[in-house]
């Protein structure tokens, strides 16, 4: 028998004792098939403590495989199955007077086990995002050869088959799940063909699913198979009438319309995904990094993702000026404030993913010259609440500049851009290299002269700000700082 162990730790090892449950019941010792248990009973048993891996006491046990008997009965009955036990799995499992449980100690491999620890990891990391958890997730899946403990069956054991239904039902939706977050990869980087074959696996685990139909037509259609894409409507359609007597839900009513006419067509893969963020189009860059638009499917919405280039990611210096960035934006809490959805570090890189504001920037808008009197004073009541909120908590933005503000499709303004902010009455310096920080025509006296800065700094860059909205031009155009 071949089992496919999945372990971070390195090479694939082979556990003392193997039971592999999905598909039906193969016990075994390195490698060699335990077959002389002899009680069916036994085998559940053993299974049971395996899977729970928690200390149960006699009495429980014995009335699980023997509810319809006494418990003077039952308790007989169970001594007789721990003695066949102890003959063959003494190590593994620790047998007193009044308890039984698995050895915590004892090297055992349970398939089911290891198909949930995977599956339970990658719906904590929010989905797959790279190709090695794609992997992983596959060699998981992979595990689940079919129901738990297919074709098991215990006479008169209510309280097992209740539990062992239980079981089975759980992995199922275990499974299904793993199918459909591989799928929903499989779409993001258009991988079409294995994405056809895992939801034709999906479908025969759950042949309802209509979420499972949808990925089906949608993969049939990008794959340039639309009248395959429209027979699954069909069966899709089917299926829910004769087994549930309902029509399918709107949403796999539109795509069956955008299919019949022709409206759904082959999307563009992500650029990139980056921890289930995927990474659609550039839309700013700075010296430090690039800002992407992004998709979060998880949630249904777009987020804008700031990387940072390779070449800083690891440097102390900047780093500490990411953190700085980070926590700043996290604990400012405002309308008017670009909210911070999710920032991490690792090897190589540093992330910061925030609300995607679709009107561009002020700088982007004051393009075309200076706004009206009433549109200044709306954006200026706007980005004088969220200062004032910073302010409140401590913080000096040190960069107010038109492109540090953002519109939304309603005129409204969003503050944004807090990496070189400071939190007055510290002496922490998020700069690089103690120079100048910040847009010379937009800075204060103080900033220009490496003073120390207050929130009045931020104050008179708004000053600046107003005068660029009204006029369309900053109040000093000179050639040199010295000049400024």
């Amino acid at each position: 028998m071949t089992v496919i162990v999945i372990h971070e730790r390195g090479p694939v090892m082979q556990a003392a004792m193997e039971i592999v449950t999905l598909g039906g019941l193969q016990i075994s010792r390195g490698q060699i098939p335990v077959t002389n248990l002899g009680l069916r009973k036994a085998e559940a048993l053993l299974v049971y403590l395996a899977t729970t891996q928690k200390p149960q006491s006699r009495e429980v046990l014995a009335d699980l495989l023997w509810d319809d008997r006494s418990q003077r009965q039952s308790l007989t009955n169970l001594r007789v199955v721990l003695t066949s036990l102890r003959k063959e799995f003494e190590p593994y499992f620790d047998i007193s007077r009044d308890m039984v449980s698995r050895n915590p100690e004892a090297e055992i491999w349970l398939d089911a086990a290891e198909f949930e620890d995977c599956l339970i990891a990658v719906q904590r990391a929010g989905g797959i995002s790279t190709p090695g958890e794609a992997e992983q997730l596959e060699q998981a899946v992979g595990l689940y050869q079919g129901e738990f403990l297919d074709g098991f069956y215990l006479h008169e054991s209510r309280g097992f088959e209740e539990w062992m239904l239980r079981e089975r039902e759980r992995l199922h939706r275990l499974a299904v799940s793993g199918l459909h977050d591989l799928v929903r990869y499989d779409l993001q980087r258009g991988n079409y063909p294995a994405g056809i074959q895992r939801a034709s696996r999906l479908l025969a685990l759950d042949p309802l699913s209509e979420s499972g139909h949808r990925q089906m037509m949608q993969l049939l259609a990008y794959s340039g198979r639309r009248s395959e894409a429209l027979a699954q409507y069909e069966t899709c359609r089917q299926l829910l009438w004769d087994e549930l007597a309902i029509e399918p839900s709107a949403s796999t009513k539109a795509m069956y319309e955008k299919i019949r006419a022709g409206a759904l067509v082959r999307s563009k893969p992500p650029l990139r995904v980056i921890r289930g963020y995927e990474l659609q189009e550039q839309i700013g860059s700075g010296s430090h990094g690039a800002i992407y638009r992004a998709l979060q499917p998880g949630v249904g919405r777009e987020v804008a993702v700031k990387i940072i280039l390779p070449q800083y990611a690891n440097d102390p210096e900047f780093i500490r000026r990411f953190e700085i960035e980070a926590q700043t934006i996290a604990r400012l809490e405002h309308p008017f404030i670009v909210p911070l959805y999710d920032y991490w570090r690792e090897p190589d890189g540093a992330y910061l993913v925030m609300r995607w504001v679709r009107g561009g920037s002020l700088e982007q808008h004051l393009a075309d010259g200076p706004l009206k009197v009433e549109r200044v004073l709306h954006l200026a009541q706007q980005i004088a609440e969220a200062l004032n909120a910073a302010h409140q908590q401590g913080v000096v933005h040190r960069d107010l500049k038109p492109a540090n503000i953002l519109v939304d499709e309603a005129g409204n303004g969003y503050l944004s851009d807090f990496g070189i902010a400071k939190q007055f009455g510290s002496e922490i310096d998020p700069s690089l290299t103690g120079g100048l920080i910040g847009s010379p025509a937009h800075m204060s006296p103080e900033q220009l002269l490496h003073q120390p800065v207050t929130p009045r700094s931020d104050i008179y860059s708004f000053g600046v700000l107003l005068y660029q909205m009204l006029t369309g031009e900053v109040p000093f155009q000179v050639a040199s700082l010295a000049a400024l």
